[in-house]
């Protein structure tokens, strides 16, 4: 369950098709496949490394450190996650079956509602179709829709495991949801006073940066061995220590260099596919550039990747 949870409606009638052999759909899985290991060995794996450092001993660093660890970390879990989901549709899509897109770039989200409509897309409709419309949605007043999308979140902070990090993970994004919805008002007039309309360049940069910090903070919970933990990173965030600006989190700078040259290729690559998927959007490139780019992530898997025992982090769940 890992995803992308399907539903029988898509599922089921690709199963009563017969599969025909396609050299696209080959090439595409293929694509998607080399993505995907992409994100995971190069980015997610070597994330991990500078991540585990802060988070496995959170009394020994300070703010920087945690700041940058926590950063890390979502591009750890988003590299670790969708790099999985592009393995799993690649591999069904060369074997003819194509599933759903799971992640359509959920850090550049505007408001944290708008987040979870891009990040682990089955799983969220999942929720909303069988839990929040169940409990009665927002068909019983207000005060009742913003009761049931919070416990929806609750609930979905349990389905990763009983433990009180991802509890309190789910209540932080059903307060972020709820809250969003009650101050939608107040937003409008700040903005209005600023001056800021939708489209302006610097009202996206403010709201995107906002709510990947949202989303960060809540990624603290997730991310700690336990509350304490948790409790005790976000504490040395805001102590005034001589070590606020230490970088015990890297362990050679040029690791960390070339993390950081990985990270800046796939939010370039990203930004470049936009709400496109990437099967279909290298496909319509110019070979030159279509192959230039398979060649840059292939060699970046083969010299950068970080090859070991690193399970996919939703397994666990």
């Amino acid at each position: 369950v890992a995803g992308p949870i399907e539903r029988p409606g898509n599922l089921l009638p690709q199963f009563r098709q017969p599969v025909k052999a396609s050299s696209s759909r080959f090439t595409e899985g293929l694509r998607l496949i080399l993505f995907g290991f992409f994100k995971k060995v190069v980015i997610a794996d070597r994330m991990a490394e500078m991540v585990n450092v802060v988070y496995n001993h959170p009394g020994e660093h300070y703010g920087f450190s945690v700041v940058a660890a926590t950063v890390f970390f979502a591009f750890q879990i988003y590299g670790d996650f969708s790099g999985y989901t592009d393995i799993a549709r690649g591999s069904a899509r060369i074997m003819g079956y194509d599933l759903m897109v799971n992640f359509r770039l959920p850090y550049f989200s505007k408001n944290v509602k708008e987040f979870w409509q891009r990040w682990h897309i089955s799983l969220s409709t999942w929720f909303r179709d069988y839990l929040y419309i169940s409990m009665g949605g927002n068909r019983k007043g207000k005060n009742r829709q913003t009761f049931n999308t919070f416990v929806v979140f609750v609930v979905s902070g349990l389905w990763h495991g009983a433990n009180w990090t991802f509890v309190i993970w789910g209540a932080l994004h059903g307060l972020y949801v709820t809250a969003g919805s009650m101050m939608s008002g107040i937003r409008k007039k700040v903005n209005s006073f600023l001056g800021w309309k939708e489209n302006m360049p610097i009202r996206k940069i403010y709201d995107i940066g906002l709510t990947f910090l949202l989303v960060n903070f809540a990624w603290i919970f997730f991310r700690a061995n336990n509350t304490g933990d948790a409790f005790t990173l976000i504490a040395h965030i805001f102590k005034n220590s001589s070590h606020w600006f230490s970088t015990s989190f890297i362990q050679t700078w040029d690791s960390f260099t070339i993390s950081l040259v990985m990270l800046a290729l796939l939010l370039f690559i990203q930004l470049l596919i936009r709400k496109s998927d990437f099967p279909d959007w290298a496909g319509k490139q110019p070979a030159i550039l279509r192959y230039s780019l398979y060649m840059i992530l292939l060699w970046s898997v083969l010299l950068f990747g970080n090859f070991g025992n690193h399970q996919f982090i939703y397994f666990q769940f």
